[in-house]
């Protein structure tokens, strides 16, 4: 059920909406090198993408918001990179924060959302308030999930600090923690994010993974994930 909170006057957003069309943004393209490796051309969504992302943490860090990179972001810093269109971020607020978050985001060009209600995603019932950046013709979503939970704030203090992009230091979930994420919404493009991470991350913490995966009622998700890609589930007892 949505969280109602008390909040000022959005601005009007319907110049925005307005603005959405039905073309499909540019995605990343890939392209195979003579030696058979593949490589990842960067496209002006993937550049305006990083450029709003490290607008975002600024102004969070500005703040003292504590926050970290979670979604694609994460799964490109864990994995062999692929277009991804959104931007994700965990941030150690609360319900009660939305209207602080709206006045820290909308001056750095994020369009707040048009209702002042918190959604709940997933089978844990995640916190999230959806903003949007404008590319093109189009609004993209920044969903900032509220560490309000035990496992979104042990995320936080997880996380590590890594080099994004060139120049652009954040701090990003760990692998495992992601996994533990994409476990609990386990749509089709959460499998095909965990089978990327597992690809290139050669060992995880399978204890802890197991830990919260049981905690979360999601063991055989775990189980089944290991079995996909081949490794032993009793590694993760």
């Amino acid at each position: 059920m949505p969280h109602y909170v008390s909040c000022p006057r959005m601005s009007d957003t319907g110049d925005w909406m307005q603005r959405i069309g039905s073309t499909a943004p540019p995605s990343m393209r890939s392209l195979q090198d003579s030696d058979g490796s593949t490589r990842t051309v960067e496209t002006p969504i993937a550049r305006e993408l990083i450029r709003r992302a490290q607008a975002l943490s600024d102004a969070l860090s500005a703040h003292g918001i504590r926050h970290a990179f979670m979604g694609g972001i994460a799964t490109n810093t864990w994995a062999v990179p692929a277009p991804t269109y959104d931007i994700d971020v965990c941030a150690l607020l609360g319900p009660d924060d939305v209207s602080l978050l709206i006045r820290v985001l909308e001056p750095v060009g994020f369009v707040p959302p048009m209702t002042t209600w918190v959604e709940s995603i997933g089978t844990q019932g995640f916190r999230e308030v959806t903003f949007r950046w404008p590319f093109e013709s189009t609004l993209r979503p920044a969903d900032v999930f509220l560490a309000a939970d035990p496992f979104q704030r042990q995320a936080l203090e997880r996380s590590r600090r890594v080099e994004i992009a060139d120049g652009f230091f954040a701090h990003v979930i760990t692998p495992e923690d992601l996994v533990i994420y994409k476990l609990v919404a386990f749509r089709n493009k959460d499998r095909a994010a965990i089978d990327r991470v597992l690809a290139v991350q050669g060992s995880l913490d399978w204890a802890y993974v197991r830990g919260w995966s049981d905690r979360f009622g999601i063991g055989d998700r775990l189980h089944q994930a290991m079995i996909d890609n081949g490794l032993d589930p009793r590694s993760a007892s």
